[in-house]
């Protein structure tokens, strides 16, 4: 099982004998999380802050495992009250809480895309796990959360950013065996 959790989707996909057996997309990734930071900085402390701050935060501060009051992180901005610049001290718990849902959400669609699954591979994805790629899978605590979460080791791709871009350069080099197995998918499936 991969799960590739982008800027714009998160995509999961189960992968067997050469093939994908199950897949499932959502639109909660990397992008969704920095908005949600965004607006949770704007509701609970009036500061107005951009997309690459909101990244920045998620990036330092992440902790989805274990988040504590202990840890922190100076977010800059603008005050919405006063329109000056302002500055607020953010602890891992309440990141956390302006993350959970679109980290829940992903937590959600990998127990889907498993339910659609024959209980044969689900033995086999239990036994090996699952590859997280994307930036989203540099989240700190991730791996741990979906261990604890869904009962599922996990480990992240080496260099897990750069995975689909990797995978489509590969994929052109086999073109021809790609479009062999098209075609032949194609005859299979209007016979």
């Amino acid at each position: 099982m991969i799960v590739d959790i982008g800027g714009g989707t998160t995509d999961i996909a189960v992968i067997s004998m050469s093939g994908v057996v199950a897949s499932h997309t959502i639109k909660n990734a990397g992008i969704t999380i920095d908005r949600a930071i965004m607006k949770y900085m704007q509701n609970r402390f009036k500061l107005l802050i951009g997309e690459r701050t909101a990244e920045t935060v998620k990036k330092e501060l992440c902790n989805l495992y274990d988040p504590s009051d202990d840890a922190t992180y100076l977010v800059k901005g603008r005050s919405l009250l006063k329109g000056l610049p302002a500055q607020v001290v953010l602890s891992e718990t309440e990141l956390f809480q302006a993350i959970e849902d679109e980290t829940f959400a992903i937590m959600e669609a990998i127990r889907q895309a498993l339910e659609t699954v024959p209980p044969e591979l689900v033995g086999d994805i239990k036994e090996n796990g699952l590859i997280l790629t994307g930036g989203g899978a540099l989240l700190g605590g991730l791996t741990q959360l979906i261990k604890r979460t869904l009962g599922i080791e996990c480990r992240v791709a080496k260099d897990s950013i750069n995975c689909a871009a990797k995978g489509t350069a590969m994929a052109f080099d086999q073109t021809t065996t790609l479009l062999d197995g098209f075609d032949k998918a194609a005859l299979v499936k209007y016979r």
